[in-house]
């Protein structure tokens, strides 16, 4: 007889969106406010949690729905994820190949994720103009060969 897999029950789910809030709280303590809390209302693999802190300066959005993961760093018009600054300023230091995890997974990735945040991003967390400018110039390259590639 074939075992069934099964998924991770709703609570223990809801516990690991708060143990991924947790490992986040870090931003608190370096001038940030979380704005914006949501928890999953279901057991549905597209449903998640999503965290939103700000300062006067930047916002970070933090969430994970329909397995994946995503860390976005919003100053004025610009949306830059974690990934994107890994892979261009930091080498891809982080070893991550992707954003999609499924829920046995995420947790670990999340810690990771905000150590690294924590140690190597106080630049983009203060917002310094000179490093915001390099990133910004890098992602509308990549946007404008995107969109060419895609209407070409």
């Amino acid at each position: 007889m074939k075992k069934q897999k099964q998924g991770m029950p709703f609570l223990d789910f809801t516990n690991l969106c708060r143990s991924a809030k947790q490992s986040f709280s870090f931003l608190t303590n370096s001038g940030f406010s979380l704005i914006s809390e949501r928890y999953p209302q279901t057991n549905s693999f597209k449903d998640g949690f999503s965290f939103i802190y700000r300062n006067e300066l930047i916002s970070i959005q933090i969430e994970y729905y329909d397995m994946e993961f995503s860390v976005l760093f919003i100053k004025e018009n610009h949306n830059i994820s974690y990934l994107f600054i890994d892979k261009h300023l930091f080498s891809n230091r982080s070893g991550l190949q992707g954003n999609m995890f499924p829920r046995n997974k995420l947790l670990s990735v999340v810690n990771r994720t905000a150590i690294d945040i924590e140690e190597n991003y106080q630049s983009i967390l203060n917002a310094e103009d000179a490093i915001w400018q390099k990133l910004i110039g890098w992602h509308e390259v990549q946007e404008k060969a995107k969109n060419y590639f895609y209407n070409n």
